[in-house]
Formats: C-alpha cells, sequence, structure tokens
C-alpha cells in the first residue's frame, strides 16, 4: 500500500481520492482525475454532478442521477471484459453524493476522433472491438441504450465501452432513453429498446466512422426525429466493400427485424470484409464470462446485500 500526503488546497475524496482535474462529462455525472492515496495509482472518479441551472433538453430523459449512478456501479461491477472500462470502488462524498472508482484509460480519443485519417480496415478493426463488446453485454441480458462516439474511448488502437448509466437487462420494461441522434426508429415509436437498438446505434456510429459525418440532419431535434423515422441513409456513396455496405444497410434498417440478428453475426461480416474469419474465442474473451459469473444460490445474501 502507498499513502501518500495531499497538498494544501487539494480536495480530497473520503481521505483517499485526491481530485486532480476535470475529464469531462458522462451521462449523469462528472468524472475527475484522481490519485488513490491507497493503492498509489492514478483512477477516474465519477459522481453525482451538482444541480446544473440550465434546463434539460426536451430530447433528454433522466431519471435520479443518484439511482443511475448506483444502477451503473452495479452494472459495471459485474462485467469484466477487455473492451469494457473497468470499475474499482463505490462510495459517497461528504456531501452523501455516490461516487464509483475506475480505470483511467490515458490519452484517449473518442472513437471518431481515433479513427480519422485510418484506412478502411483500421477502422473495420475498432468496430470489431466494440461489437466484441456488445457481444458480451448481450450474452448476459444487458443492453447499453447509449452507444454513442462519446462513450466509447481508444487509446493505444484499444476501444473501450463507458457510461453505462442508462444500461438495462433486456427483459426490464423501460422507456425512451439516450442520445437523441443513435435512438432507433421502433423506440421513438414507443417500443422497448432491445438488441436490434443497439445494434442501430452502432450502425449510426459505423456510419459517421467512415463518412466523417452523422447520417441524418441534427440541426434540430425535430427534422433529426423525422428523419430517423423516415428518410434511409445514402451508403453506397460512402464508397465502403460491397460486404460492409450491405451489412450497414442492414444494421440501419427502419425495422428491427430486417438488421442483422445480433453483434456476432455483424461481427462475422466485418471479419468477411476485411478477409479474416471471426477468430475461435480467446483465452482472454472466455475468462471475461467466467470472471463475471452471476452468482447461483445466493439469494438470501444477494438480498441482504442490496437491501443495506
Amino acid at each position: 500500500m502507498v499513502a501518500v500526503k495531499a497538498q494544501t488546497g487539494e480536495l480530497i475524496i473520503n481521505g483517499r481520492y485526491i481530485l486532480r482535474g476535470s475529464l469531462g462529462m458522462g451521462g449523469v455525472g462528472l468524472v475527475q482525475r484522481a490519485f488513490d492515496r491507497l493503492a498509489g495509482a492514478e483512477v477516474a472518479l465519477k459522481r453525482v454532478a451538482p444541480p446544473s441551472p440550465q434546463p434539460i433538453p426536451p430530447h433528454e430523459t433522466l431519471a435520479d442521477p443518484r439511482v443511475t449512478l448506483a444502477q451503473e456501479f452495479r452494472t459495471l461491477a459485474s462485467l469484466r471484459h477487455p473492451n469494457i472500462v473497468s470499475v474499482l470502488d463505490y462510495g459517497f462524498d461528504a456531501n452523501d453524493r455516490p461516487y464509483f472508482t475506475m480505470e483511467l484509460i490515458e490519452d484517449a480519443e473518442n472513437l471518431l476522433h481515433a479513427g480519422r485519417g485510418q484506412s478502411v480496415e483500421a477502422r473495420i478493426r475498432l468496430l470489431i472491438q466494440v461489437l466484441q463488446a456488445l457481444v458480451y453485454l448481450h450474452h448476459r441480458n444487458i443492453l447499453h441504450r447509449d452507444l454513442s462516439p462519446r462513450n466509447v474511448l481508444v487509446a493505444g488502437g484499444a476501444a473501450k465501452m463507458i457510461d453505462f448509466g442508462l444500461s438495462v437487462d433486456r427483459n426490464q420494461q423501460t422507456g425512451i432513453g439516450g442520445t437523441l441522434a443513435y435512438i432507433a426508429p421502433e423506440v421513438l415509436r414507443g417500443s422497448p429498446p432491445s438488441i436490434a437498438s443497439d445494434l442501430y446505434a452502432f450502425g449510426v456510429l459505423a456510419y459517421e466512422l467512415f463518412s466523417g459525418r452523422h447520417p441524418f440532419d441534427t440541426s434540430s431535434p425535430s427534422v433529426l426525429i423525422d428523419e430517423i423515422l423516415d428518410k434511409a441513409p445514402d451508403v453506397a456513396a460512402l464508397g465502403l466493400p460491397a460486404i460492409m455496405t450491405a451489412a450497414l444497410e442492414r444494421t440501419l434498417a427502419k425495422q428491427p427485424d430486417q438488421r442483422p440478428q445480433s453483434a456476432a453475426d455483424l461481427m462475422a461480416l466485418c471479419y468477411e470484409c476485411i478477409g479474416q474469419r471471426a477468430p475461435v474465442e480467446s483465452t482472454t474473451m472466455r475468462e471475461s464470462f467466467l470472471q463475471a459469473a452471476r452468482l447461483v444460490g445466493r439469494e438470501r445474501e444477494m438480498a441482504y446485500l442490496f437491501g443495506a
């Protein structure tokens, strides 16, 4: 263990985390760089931001941020995957605002910035990493619900999915949530989120990665909604390989049953596009499932824990 004395004027959370500056805003919280005095390591600390005087945009749907932050930690604590950010600790600050810490991804860029100037194959390889995370999530019956460029960070060629504040069990009934520009048409019409809606958001993300622009007019929420519901993006104009063009057109289909059936199916098409077969599950991937295996036969203990 390493104990480091804080300098005068430095803000410390719970006597352990020395805040070093802002890293950005998540869906419901402020993310800051922090030094963990106990572990002697830099981490990212996310906590509920102070109430904002700015009104919530009409297309945003937010629950109690404290509950959302706690739910995000609970979800992330159950996940162990090389393409998903890892959480470390959970607690409350002096004002009883919840926080949690997670691995710090140094020198990270969002997916779109990381893909600029890269070859088509390099961009497809980044997308494959996003799909690997989705395969894992969907296998565990978890929907991300807010897949967007800011929620996929890339450092050293490795992509990691972040911000699980809106994630839900895919059997859970829930309303519209997420970033409007990535919400699937059927969800805007009132259908519950699904694997197909996560894949649609991935399709929008992929279109942006290849084209440098959003497939629809984002100048106003009303125009954007109209185009999400009724306009088919011209994927062929991107000049992608035929396999990728066909896969992206299917993924952006207005009807969910016209999209690929799973992230694994879509990933196989991406590998085919770069002339490779989807690899057999690696040791790292197998361990990602085993390390986050659900507890069985611990109902009483788990009920006590969540009650506390």
